[in-house]
């Protein structure tokens, strides 16, 4: 979308914060130009669910990423999936990390370390999520440590 003042029935016009404005100026006239840079993304709250999503119980804890499909619960178009974690863990400073599923490095993720040995933590974040709404995800250590890992997804970005 293009449009100059002088095109306009008003002197308003309705923007929806992904529009950059360009102003040019000569020796009698200002010319402002609107241009749109894309769809917008929005946040999708879940509302509030009954059950948690993940469980230690149905997870594999074997420090390697695994895959966690989420497309029964996310819709399609989702670009990114806003998660909130509850973990217990025997030993301090073991992982629980969030990636978009495809990656292979392990510098863009959402994780969380165990501060204190056996204390409820409560974290979160988002995650990004490739267009099949499959993420993988990373528990350090062994089943027998995680005392309590519970995900549940709070909503998503489309």
């Amino acid at each position: 979308m293009e449009k100059k003042i002088s095109q306009l029935a008003s002197p308003t016009l309705s923007l929806t914060g992904t529009e950059l404005m360009e102003m040019s100026q000569d020796g009698t006239s200002v010319q402002i130009t609107i241009i749109q840079l894309g769809n917008n993304i929005s946040y999708v709250d879940r509302g509030d669910p009954s059950v948690f999503d993940l469980e230690e119980g149905s997870m594999i804890l074997d420090s390697a990423w695994h895959i966690w499909d989420v497309s029964s619960v996310v819709p399609t178009g989702a670009v990114a999936i806003e998660l909130v974690i509850t973990q217990v863990n025997t030993i301090v400073g073991k992982r629980l990390e969030f990636r978009k599923n495809g990656n292979s490095n392990e510098k863009n993720i959402l994780g969380h370390k165990q501060i204190v040995s056996s204390v409820t933590e409560v974290w979160g974040g988002k995650v990004s999520c490739d267009s099949n709404r499959i993420i993988e995800y990373f528990a350090t250590g062994t089943a027998g440590n995680w005392t309590t890992v519970q995900v549940v997804i709070r909503g998503w970005y489309i």
